[in-house]
């Protein structure tokens, strides 16, 4: 929550902010009064980064590597990109044809949309958005928006590499943008390993039904997994398969994944 709060309150809903901080806080709190056996809450970010401007840094550079490639242009910086485009429709148009359907915000089902459209639908659900970004122009709300989820994906590459941390990603946007940039840290076998993990975590959202843990308590569930190794038995079923995860496979994986839960849930 620490970056809402730095914004300045001219700029955002107030109320808005604390109000969703409230929920947060009463999350959190319930976790570590019920459940402080099940998690470890940890301050991520200052045990894997030594210095955060350099890793902000590293993070911008493969942005707009991405950014670059994307476009089939060489762009080194907001004031670059900035310069070349000054409208939604400029942008769309220059998108390389193979990755536009990629770039997507709130609308996942519905890719094919004009980037106007899109950006809009997706400005509607984020608080503040209208007081916010009141000055900036189209190329930079555009950026900043496509940053938001890049970044988000890159850093969390980075911070669980560096901790040997397995990446649990559950919201459908944050795990696409995972598929469209993937293929640029699969030759790493450590990253291609934690990135197939990851894969089956989201898998594993998709396929348990919600409905099927509401019949067991969470310190009970977790009781009845805490001797299996239920990842490693669904990785040996999809090798000894010689599936393919990041060629598709994703309706074996279900079964596989249905399977192995079929005797705890």
């Amino acid at each position: 929550m620490e970056g809402f709060f730095r914004v300045d309150e001219n700029k955002i809903d107030t109320k808005e902010i604390i109000d969703y901080f409230i929920e947060v806080y009463n999350d959190t709190l319930d976790i570590l009064t019920n459940y402080r056996n099940c998690f470890y809450i940890l301050p991520i970010l200052e045990i894997a980064i030594e210095d955060y401007e350099k890793h902000q840094e590293i993070l911008r550079k493969i942005f707009y590597n991405i950014i670059s490639s994307a476009f089939d242009i060489d762009c080194e910086s907001e004031e670059s990109f900035c310069k070349r485009f000054h409208s939604f429709e400029e942008i769309e148009d220059k998108m390389n044809v193979n990755i536009k359907r990629y770039f997507v915000f709130s609308d996942y089902d519905n890719s094919e949309l004009p980037l106007r459209t899109k950006i809009e639908n997706y400005s509607k659900t984020q608080m503040g958005f209208s007081t916010l970004f009141k000055e900036k122009s189209e190329p930079q709300i555009f950026l900043i928006f496509i940053y938001s989820w890049i970044a988000q994906i890159i850093d969390i590459l980075i911070i669980c590499t560096s901790l040997r941390l397995n990446p649990y990603i559950r919201f459908s946007i944050t795990f696409h943008y995972l598929i469209l940039i993937m293929h640029n840290f699969t030759e790493d076998i450590n990253l291609k390993e934690m990135i197939e993990r990851t894969i089956i975590f989201y898998i594993f959202t998709r396929t348990i039904h919600y409905d099927k843990f509401k019949i067991v308590e969470f310190t009970e569930y977790c009781n009845c997994i805490k001797d299996k190794n239920i990842i490693s038995n669904i990785l040996n079923k999809v090798h000894e398969r010689e599936i393919d995860i990041f060629k598709g496979g994703i309706k074996q994986i279900e079964s596989i994944i249905l399977d192995e839960y079929s005797v705890i849930l």
